[in-house]
């Protein structure tokens, strides 16, 4: 289920949902160590089912592996999904004639097992279907699934209508130096954030409402920035809470009409800016700062669910992969390779994409120029493979 907790933990809770709450037939476990085997044989002698949900490690696949191996388990059929396969469940040792941990423990898995199929699903399968005909992970076919009513991806937000969505920040954004700054570009962006988050509720109250910063890998800058967005956000709440006449109220006016004015461009039926304004005063209040990472104070958004209806989360690797962000409409992204960058890890990236089009009329994203370019050439390149 994935090499990151968040996304063990929101396909756990998925898979769950579907296939056994309140399914006295189905018995899910998470995770199981070695001792769980006599309750998984009880299950299965039972004639009931049995749903493994683990972290993509070697120690978790191996647990499952002993378990499964045993001579009265081994012969029942499995069905092994792969989420995310792409990501470290290939050989990454093959050029040295060797075995990488996970791909190694995949095999032997497999191997254990009388009757199994082997399902690798992902949105990025150039490597699975580049790899050696003879790998033991090699698919023996393929199945494009389309995606549903609603969902919003690449031809959206860089085809011809790009400009509609897409706005361009100075390349230094991107420089390592800024990762820890609140830039012009991330303050124009947190603007149009939190004037979509007053549109959005003065028109749905309930909605969530989020935005992601994702310019570094490094988790103490994370931490910093985190601070820094903080802080900002308190400055903002006493600007917007002083009288309408103090100076120093008017501040932040004009980047917050600026931002109205943007989204107005696209918008449905847009409230008027006075209404705006004044909605702005609550909304500033509602909105809570997440770090998501592995340090004592980064959060996980899946296990601890949103509390507060407005939400910004900082982060990198933890988000770079498969875990969904509710009402994501607001995305600052200029982390980027210094050299040649992979298709697979740009598209991974690319949490704006998604089922967004009851609320794509609010929905921004903030890159540098390079990236607007990369994403908009990596649309050409896959919409010329699906010609040919």
């Amino acid at each position: 289920a994935g090499t990151k907790k968040p996304l063990l933990e929101q396909n756990y809770n998925r898979l769950f949902s579907d296939l056994a709450n309140d399914r006295p037939n189905v018995t899910a476990f998470k995770n199981p160590p070695p001792q769980d085997a006599e309750v998984i044989r009880s299950v299965l002698h039972g004639q009931g089912h049995v749903l493994i949900i683990l972290l993509k490690n070697r120690k978790r696949i191996e647990d499952v592996r002993r378990i499964l191996s045993a001579p009265e388990l081994c012969r029942y059929p499995t069905l092994l999904i792969d989420d995310e396969g792409d990501e470290a469940s290939l050989n990454t040792q093959f050029r040295r004639g060797n075995r990488s941990a996970i791909y190694n423990s995949i095999l032997r898995v497999r191997g254990a097992l009388a009757h199994h199929a082997y399902l690798a699903y992902t949105a990025t399968p150039q490597a699975n279907l580049l790899i050696s005909g003879i790998d033991g992970l090699s698919p023996d076919f393929g199945v494009l699934i389309e995606p549903g009513p609603g969902y919003c991806g690449g031809s959206e937000f860089f085809g011809e209508r790009r400009d509609r969505y897409i706005r361009t920040v100075p390349s230094e954004d991107g420089d390592s130096e800024h990762a820890i700054q609140i830039t012009d570009g991330l303050k124009r962006a947190t603007a149009a954030f939190l004037v979509g988050a007053a549109v959005r509720h003065i028109q749905e109250s309930s909605a969530w409402h989020s935005m992601l910063i994702h310019n570094s890998n490094l988790r103490a800058e994370h931490e910093s920035l985190k601070t820094a967005v903080q802080s900002l956000i308190e400055l903002w709440k006493e600007r917007l809470n002083l009288h309408d006449s103090d100076p120093a109220s008017q501040d932040i006016v004009p980047l917050l009409r600026e931002a109205y004015a943007d989204l107005s461009s696209t918008a449905t039926n847009p409230p008027s800016w006075e209404d705006v304004y004044r909605q702005l005063k609550d909304e500033i209040w509602l909105i809570e700062v997440w770090m998501v990472n592995s340090l004592p104070l980064g959060r996980d958004p899946i296990g601890t669910p949103f509390r507060l209806k407005n939400n910004i989360l900082v982060g990198g690797n933890m988000l770079g992969r498969g875990v969904t962000i509710p009402g994501l409409a607001v995305t600052y992204i200029t982390r980027r390779a210094k050299n040649e960058t992979n298709a697979d890890t740009m598209e991974q990236r690319a949490r704006w994409f998604g089922y967004k089009s009851e609320y794509l009329d609010v929905c921004r994203i903030y890159v540098t120029e390079q990236l607007r370019n990369d994403y908009t050439e990596l649309l050409r390149h896959e919409d010329r493979s699906e010609e040919r």
